[in-house]
This record gives structure tokens, C-alpha cells and sequence, in this order.
């Protein structure tokens, strides 16, 4: 019975990305027209862009992905702000150019966005697991923070008394630091690295 209500509670607390988006592939797709950086380029200088589209360089590798409006077919008359974020090019090569990563919506704060991102990799060319997101831009910047459950389960109080307090490690040391920098389009006068005298 115990075991059944603990099932019970894991299945309820379980962030679901489908709910924050209206639906979700369980794994990723692959979409055409990502096969090269100037075909993109191209593409998007003739489209009036938003401030988050645009082709985009995650920091930390080096790889590049494109963020630009998405029209669902199912709902082809919907007019929500939805981004759809594409692989361009990957450290991982069998991650192929045209890789959907995940999807984005507009919140009513400026500049901020919440997106459903796919985290787990199978190793051959699928991105799966689908996790919530909250995305700020500020300056060509993206900072990325994993959203987390308000509902916390200690497993600790099950415990007897004496092991009840033990020093835990949070883990949010790298909150709000992994992101991506923007490299197309850039605005007159502005480069990706300083000039040095």
C-alpha cells in the first residue's frame, strides 16, 4: 500500500512538459533547411526577426543553434509567440544539422521565455526526455535555468532521529550560467570578440 501511494505521488509531482506546451514529441525531429550556416544566414535576414531569434553559440562547446517562430500545423491560425530551437552544428556528429532541441514560448516578463528542452541523448541520433526551462536574454545572451518542482520530498523525516540533519549538497552552484551567445544577426558596430590595442 505504502509502495503504491509513493508510485502515486512520484507519477503526481512529475513536471510534465506537455502540460507548459501544447504537445511535445517524445523524442526529436529532424527538419530541413539547417544543412549549412549561410543557407540559415540567408533565410533569416529577409524575416523582420524578434530580439531571440536568431542563430545562437553555446558557450560552454561551441555549438551553434538556430531560434526562430514556429507555426504549429495542427493549430496553423494560433498567433502565441513559439520558438523552435534547431541544431546547426554539434561537437556531437551524430547529432545531425536540422535537430529539433526544443521548443519556446514568450512569458509575460520581458525578455524571458519558457522552453521545453530535450536532455537525454540514445547515443546514435535522437535527443529524448523533454525538461522544462526558463530562458532570459539580456545583452546577446541566453542564460538557461533548469525549473525545478515547489514540492520537495524529504526522504530524511522517514528516518529515525539521530540521522535526520546530515549536510546535503544543493547543486545550484551553476544556476542561470550555461546559455549561448548570439551570432547572427548582429547589429551595426557590434563583434563577437573585443579588439585589443
Amino acid at each position: 500500500m505504502k509502495m503504491r501511494c509513493f508510485g502515486l505521488l512520484l507519477v503526481m509531482l512529475f513536471p510534465l512538459c506537455a502540460m507548459a506546451f501544447d504537445v511535445v514529441p517524445e523524442e526529436s525531429q529532424v527538419v530541413e533547411g539547417y544543412e549549412s550556416r549561410t543557407q540559415v544566414e540567408s533565410r533569416l535576414s529577409q524575416l523582420p526577426l524578434h530580439d531571440i531569434e536568431g542563430i545562437w553559440q553555446w558557450i560552454d562547446n561551441g555549438s551553434y543553434i538556430v531560434i526562430e517562430r514556429y507555426v504549429d500545423s495542427n493549430q496553423p491560425n494560433d498567433e502565441l509567440r513559439r520558438y523552435r530551437m534547431v541544431v546547426l552544428r554539434s561537437p556531437r556528429l551524430s547529432v545531425v544539422p536540422g535537430t529539433v532541441m526544443g521548443y519556446l514560448k514568450s512569458t509575460a516578463k520581458k525578455d524571458c521565455f519558457e522552453a521545453c528542452i530535450y536532455t537525454d541523448f540514445d547515443g546514435a541520433t535522437t535527443l529524448s526526455v523533454a525538461r522544462n526551462f526558463t530562458i532570459n536574454l539580456s545583452d546577446r545572451r541566453l542564460s538557461f535555468t533548469k525549473q525545478k518542482s515547489e514540492i520537495k520530498v524529504n526522504l530524511w523525516r522517514m528516518v529515525p532521529y539521530m540521522f535526520r540533519y546530515s549536510i546535503t549538497k544543493r547543486g545550484d552552484s551553476r544556476r542561470g550560467l550555461d546559455g549561448c551567445e548570439k551570432v547572427f544577426p548582429l547589429e551595426e558596430g557590434q563583434e563577437l570578440t573585443p579588439r585589443y590595442l
